[in-house]
């Protein structure tokens, strides 16, 4: 079980990605800040966020889908080798709805809503909760591959079975309110850059230190 009440106790504020975020304007930005986060540095966040949401709002959904619109703003330039293809087709999918009318999932409907989008847009789970929790407000904790792997080395959710094998996406934490979650997630994010990393865990000086296992932590596969 996951122990989200200490969590909420020990895991250290994201300052950049707070701050990114609360520049953010409108529910646009706050999607695109949802779409592009990991895949854009905290400080460069604020601008490339005004800059596509700009182009969301000036651009047709047949411009805005097309492959490279996307990369040319956050890479300046067509990158072959990252993809933003999940990114495209969620941002053409909020350019295609009527945001007044979507309204905000209840709490018993989240997860409901959730598998909605997945299917609707071939959004990834991890992606669609953070829509959910960064644009409707909704009490959702993200598992995406950094959150996952801080909840893996902790013993706090299973092993993949294998490298190709899908996180289970997010966490519905009703107790909890949203801004709590907003905070906490962008805090674990940090975790993960600076502690949590990929190859090998910088147990050190991690807040979350004591809450490893007896033998330490555990390893995923990928």
């Amino acid at each position: 079980m996951v122990p989200v009440a200490e969590l909420l106790v020990r895991v250290p504020h994201h300052d950049q990605l707070a701050e990114a975020y609360a520049q953010c304007r409108d529910a646009t930005e706050r999607l695109v800040f949802a779409t592009l986060l990991g895949i854009v540095s905290p400080g460069r966040l604020p601008g490339v966020v005004h800059r596509v949401a700009a182009m969301l709002a000036k651009g047709s959904p047949t411009a805005t889908s097309s492959r490279g619109w996307l990369e040319r703003i956050v890479f300046g330039r067509p990158s072959r080798t990252a993809t933003l293809a999940p990114a495209r087709r969620l941002l053409a999918w909020w350019q295609a709805q009527d945001q007044d009318r979507i309204g905000t999932p209840q709490a018993d409907t989240i997860t409901a809503w959730i598998d909605d989008l997945v299917h609707a847009g071939g959004t990834p789970a991890y992606l669609a909760a953070r829509v959910a929790l960064l644009v409707y407000g909704c009490p959702v904790l993200p598992l995406d591959r950094p959150l996952y792997r801080v909840f893996v080395r902790h013993g706090w959710a299973d092993l993949p079975g294998d490298a190709d094998e899908s996180v289970p996406g997010y966490l519905v934490c009703a107790e909890v309110s949203h801004e709590q979650l907003r905070a906490l997630y962008f805090g674990l994010r940090l975790i993960a850059e600076r502690h949590c990393r990929t190859k090998a865990p910088n147990c050190e000086r991690c807040a979350l230190r004591e809450l490893l296992p007896e033998a330490g932590p555990l390893e995923p596969e990928w």
